[in-house]
């Protein structure tokens, strides 16, 4: 009866420290998952904000090109 009862004990402990275990494991889960969703939307502004400074060094240049054009203008006209 005594082992039986040990036995018994010893499984309610391991279901104790299971149960546990599952719950950390469902935390870090759902952790790693709004990482992963953090990760995206990151990449996703990353990849947004680099487009736009292209397109920013692209008018830049243009913007440069013209006022050189109308330097050369200004300096010719007088």
């Amino acid at each position: 009866m005594r082992q039986a009862i040990q036995h018994q004990l010893g499984q309610q402990l391991e279901a104790l420290d299971t149960a546990h275990l599952t719950e950390r494991i469902d935390e870090l889960t759902r952790n790693n998952q709004r990482l992963e969703d953090s990760l995206h939307q990151a990449t996703d502004d990353n990849d947004r904000l680099q487009a736009r400074v292209g397109t920013l060094e692209t008018d830049l240049a243009a913007a440069r090109i013209s006022l050189r054009r109308m330097i050369r203008e200004e300096s010719t006209n007088r």
